[in-house]
């Protein structure tokens, strides 16, 4: 009886033994299914990470391309004022010019410039181009 209980045992240990070795065998198998969905999330972390800095850079990119744009309209006004008060004085220089003219011919009878003092044609003279 002993020899029976003893093979029963012996049968019962080999038989948790082999329980035992497939327990480990699929333990072994989702560790390693584990590490490699850890190594597929990082990754999946990493391309995102990467993402998100083309998208920070990008919108930073938009924002300064804004900000630039918003000063260059800016700009744009400023001189497009500065464009048409010339203009003005331009007109007006030319229209007061006919009338500081003679004064500088009599001036300068010999009609050539002296030093930048008058020119003849669209300019004015010097003379009264400042005041």
């Amino acid at each position: 009886m002993w020899s029976r209980g003893f093979h029963t045992a012996e049968s019962a240990v080999r038989e948790h033994q082999q329980t035992l070795e497939a327990k480990r065998q699929a333990l072994h198998g989702v560790e390693n299914a584990l590490r490699a969905d850890q190594e597929a999330l990082r990754q999946a972390q990493a391309r995102a990470f990467e993402a998100a800095q083309q998208l920070s850079r990008a919108r930073n990119e938009i924002t300064a391309l804004d900000l630039q744009k918003e000063g260059n309209a800016v700009r744009l006004e400023k001189l497009s004022a500065e464009k048409i008060q010339l203009e003005e004085e331009r007109v007006g220089l030319k229209g007061g010019c006919y009338i500081f003219r003679p004064p500088c011919r009599r001036r300068f009878p010999t009609r050539r410039p002296i030093a930048g003092q008058w020119r003849t044609g669209s300019s004015v003279c010097a003379r009264f181009k400042n005041s």
